[in-house]
């Protein structure tokens, strides 16, 4: 530059001069409400100097980061295939573990020695159980919903929204013929079962809620700053002569002094801090030297001037119960239903034999009722019946023959009460009646209705 220097003052640094930089990051994370500390150590050169005198104008630093904070939860899911189709194999193993009053007895399987744990009870009165091919309906239980036709059932656990699972509450209907140990056969008996389906299988998934995401550490910070203090510095001012001011100088430059007595100054790279321009005088005031307001710490903030953004993550990105939410843990919605039910309207039998395999004498009690329960606490028609096999006799309500009655036995029939009685709410009972017989008092028990008047 073409301008006079009219006066100098340059000054070297060597009191900022250090032989290494150490910093000391500390980062507390804390994970379903268990905190601990994480520290890291960033330093240059390495190895550390250990000299005595080379500790005393070190650069040490301690910065807290922000650490994770976060909370998981677990959930456990077991899920079953659905398999109801009376074709598909274990059809009738996956309806009889859902409806086990219809497992038929098996007298080959002695219970308790030897047989299935869950052997089907040797006074259940079914022989036969078998599922009607092609009557299969299967609807979504809430009216107006389209099927999904999802394959599996929920028997365990929930399904929460941030699993993605499909989900649908779904009614199972099925026909089946049953024969009972009397011999009698119910034909096309409806079966329903209720459940939660699902594309979900068995497992366990987890989820993450972030409520504050971790800082990243600085790299390589302590080597840059290292770089920028070891080197000697000069600091100073100086003031140039001009016939007009020329701006040739700003702040942040650097510059070099040649012509001089040092060497040095040739290579001294000042920093121009600021500049003082006196245009009627032309002359420029410069003060040169390293920054003062820059240090470690002011450093580590200008890194971390995004600290504070926030962090969301899109739910529908998940492909798997392995992700992280938002501020709060959606629990399950959607937990196992199973309501299974038969569908009444057909002559229902009890039997109860001298022997097992019903060789013996039997006791049978057979109602047909196309009314709700009531009257004898069975319904519009029942017929109690003490029999023994030998010959045929056609039962009330009918069904296939049955041995007759023997002398002794006890017929009761609704269908006898006179009138119309009987659709009128009057109920045959037990009752309890006081008399005095040969003039000792007493209770008797007569199988009556309430008086009803002519």
């Amino acid at each position: 530059m073409s301008a006079i220097l009219k006066t100098l003052r340059v000054n070297p640094r060597y009191d900022l001069l250090t032989p290494y930089v150490l910093i000391n990051y500390e980062q507390t994370t804390t994970v379903n409400g268990q905190s601990w500390m994480q520290p890291f150590q960033d330093f240059y050169p390495s190895p550390l100097p250990t000299a005595p005198l080379s500790q005393f104008n070190a650069i040490r630093a301690t910065i807290d980061l922000q650490g994770l904070h976060a909370n998981s939860t677990t959930a456990n899911l077991v899920c079953d295939a659905i398999t109801a189709d009376p074709v598909a194999n274990g059809a009738q193993t996956w309806w009889l573990a859902r409806h086990p009053q219809y497992a038929p007895f098996d007298p080959t399987v002695p219970p308790n020695a030897g047989g299935p744990v869950n052997a089907p009870d040797p006074n259940n009165p079914i022989t036969s159980f078998v599922l009607i091919p092609g009557t299969l309906v299967i609807k979504p239980t809430n009216p107006g919903e389209t099927l999904l036709n999802l394959p599996n059932e929920l028997r365990t656990g929930q399904i929460a929204p941030w699993m993605t699972f499909q989900k649908q509450r779904i009614t199972i209907t099925v026909k089946a013929n049953i024969t009972h140990r009397n011999g009698n056969v119910v034909q096309e008996h409806p079966i329903t079962y209720q459940c939660l389906a699902t594309n979900a299988t068995t497992g366990a998934y987890s989820n993450t809620t972030v409520t504050q995401i971790a800082e990243p550490v600085p790299v390589g910070l302590a080597q840059a700053l290292y770089n920028a203090v070891s080197v000697l510095q000069y600091d100073g001012e100086l003031t140039l002569q001009e016939q007009e001011v020329s701006g040739s100088l700003s702040v942040g430059d650097l510059f070099n002094l040649t012509g001089g007595n040092l060497t040095e100054w040739t290579t001294m790279k000042g920093m121009v801090q600021s500049i003082t321009e006196d245009l009627d005088a032309g002359t420029t005031q410069v003060e040169f030297g390293p920054p003062k307001h820059l240090s470690a710490g002011e450093l580590v903030d200008l890194l971390r001037v995004n600290r504070s953004r926030s962090i969301f993550y899109w739910p529908t990105l998940q492909t798997s119960g392995v992700g992280a939410g938002a501020e709060s843990v959606a629990l399950g919605d959607n937990t196992p239903e199973k309501n299974s039910s038969s569908t009444p309207g057909f002559t229902q039998s009890h039997v109860v034999s001298g022997a097992v395999d019903g060789s013996g004498p039997l006791s049978v009690t057979q109602v047909t009722s196309p009314y709700p329960l009531g009257l004898l606490g069975f319904g519009a028609s029942a017929a109690f019946t003490h029999w023994t096999p030998s010959g045929p006799f056609a039962p009330q309500g009918g069904g296939n023959p049955l041995p007759p009655s023997t002398p002794g036995s006890i017929t009761i029939s609704t269908a006898d009460i006179a009138g119309g009685d009987i659709n009128n709410g009057v109920a045959v009972k037990l009752q309890k009646l006081p008399l005095c017989l040969n003039g000792v008092s007493g209770t008797m028990y007569f199988l009556c209705s309430q008086f009803i008047p002519d």
